[in-house]
C-alpha cells in the first residue's frame, strides 16, 4: 500500500475519506508534497489542485493560509524556480542536531519556529551543535508561551543555512510592487556623550510605542558580550548592534528603497505572490545589493507574511522618502 493510500485509509471523516477515493476513481492523481504537513497535490489533465491539512483547495495556487507555514512557503517557492534557504525540520533538539547532518547544512545555521511571527524565537548565527539545541530548546519553550498557529501538529521548526546579504520587505498589491524597505537591526550609534540607556531613550523618542528598543535579556547579554553596561559611554562614531534579527518592531530601522529595487528583484517578489496566490503580501527577501539587475546575484526569499506590517514603510518610521500604503489599500479597496 503507497503512502496516498496509507492517508485515505487513516482518515476519520467519512466525507472526507470518500471524497479522496471517489477522486481516486475519476482518475485524479494524488501525489504527497510534504507527507509530514499533509499537503497533496491533485492533477488532473494538466488542471492542479491541493489537498492541505484535510483541507481542498481548487484554485490553481493555494491561498495565503500557506503562508502561515514557512517550510510550505518554501517548498511552493522553490517548485517555482523561486531561491529560498537550504535548510529541514525538527521538532526536538535531537532531531535537530541529526537533521542538519543528513541534510548537508553548513554552519552557521537559523533556527525559528514554523508559524510565529514578528521575530520571535528566531536565533540566527548557529555555530555548533550546542548552539544548535540551546536554540531548539529556547524555541520550544516559546511555544508553550505562544499560541501555535497549528496547535494539533508537533511544535515544527525551522533549521535553515544563514543566507548572506542585507534583509528587505516588499510589499506586493495585485501584481505590483509598491514598497521596499532595507531592514537594520537594531544598532545605537555614541555620540561621545551619551550613555547607551541615554542613547536608546533618544533612539524611542521618535518612535511609536510598538517600534520601541526595550532592554530585555537579548540586549543585556549583547551588552556584556561587548563588555558594555547600560551606562557605559560609546565614543563618537562607534555602532553596537544590540539584536540579531533586523525587525522593526524590536527597534530595527527601516530604509525606503522603493524606487530603487531592481526590475529583476521586483519580479522575484511578484512571482512569489502569484505562486501562493495571495493579492497583498509582504516578502522577505536577502541579497547584498537589490538594486541589482545581476542575474548571477544570489538571493532568498526567507518568508512571506499575508498580513504585513505596512507602517514600516511609512513616515515616522521608515527612513526616505517612505509610501503611503495605507491610501493605497483603500484604493484598491475602493476600485475593486
Amino acid at each position: 500500500m503507497n503512502a496516498i493510500n496509507r492517508y485515505i485509509n487513516s482518515l476519520e471523516h467519512p466525507y472526507k475519506k470518500n471524497l479522496c477515493m471517489e477522486m481516486q476513481q475519476m482518475g485524479v492523481k494524488m501525489r504527497f508534497i510534504a507527507e509530514q504537513f499533509r499537503l497533496i497535490e491533485l492533477s488532473y489533465k494538466g488542471k492542479k489542485a491541493y489537498l492541505y491539512n484535510e483541507e481542498l483547495f481548487f484554485n490553481t495556487q493555494p491561498n495565503s493560509y500557506f503562508t502561515i507555514n514557512k517550510e510550505l512557503t518554501k517548498m511552493l517557492l522553490s517548485r517555482q524556480g523561486i531561491s529560498t534557504p537550504k535548510g529541514t525540520t525538527a521538532t526536538t533538539p535531537q532531531e535537530a542536531v541529526q537533521q542538519r547532518k543528513k541534510a548537508h547544512l553548513k554552519f552557521p545555521v537559523v533556527v525559528k519556529p514554523i508559524d510565529l511571527w514578528k521575530g520571535m524565537g528566531v536565533h540566527l548565527n548557529i555555530k555548533n551543535n550546542s548552539e544548535l539545541q540551546a536554540a531548539m530548546n529556547a524555541v520550544l519553550s516559546l511555544y508553550t508561551k505562544k499560541q501555535s498557529l497549528n496547535p494539533e501538529h508537533p511544535r515544527h521548526c525551522l533549521i535553515e543555512e544563514m543566507v548572506p546579504g542585507n534583509d528587505h520587505r516588499v510589499l506586493v498589491l495585485r501584481g505590483k510592487v509598491i514598497a521596499c524597505v532595507m531592514r537594520i537591526p537594531a544598532t545605537l550609534i555614541g555620540d561621545g556623550t551619551s550613555s547607551i540607556h541615554e542613547l536608546i531613550f533618544a533612539l524611542n523618542q521618535d518612535r511609536p510605542d510598538a517600534f520601541q528598543l526595550i532592554v530585555d535579556a537579548e540586549v543585556r547579554a549583547t551588552l556584556k558580550r561587548c563588555s558594555l553596561k547600560l551606562s557605559s559611554i560609546l565614543p563618537k562614531g562607534q555602532q553596537v548592534q544590540v539584536r540579531a534579527v533586523a525587525n522593526i518592531s524590536q527597534g530595527g530601522r527601516a530604509i525606503d528603497y522603493t524606487d530603487r529595487i531592481s526590475a529583476r528583484f521586483k519580479k522575484v517578489a511578484i512571482d512569489s505572490a502569484r505562486t501562493l496566490g495571495v493579492d497583498f503580501v509582504g516578502i522577505d527577501l536577502v541579497t547584498e545589493d537589490i538594486t541589482s539587475n545581476n542575474p548571477k546575484q544570489c538571493y532568498a526569499v526567507i518568508e512571506m507574511n499575508n498580513n504585513p506590517d505596512y507602517a514600516i514603510h511609512e513616515k515616522p518610521i521608515v527612513e526616505g522618502q517612505g509610501v503611503n500604503v495605507k491610501r493605497l489599500l483603500i484604493q484598491a479597496w475602493m476600485n475593486k
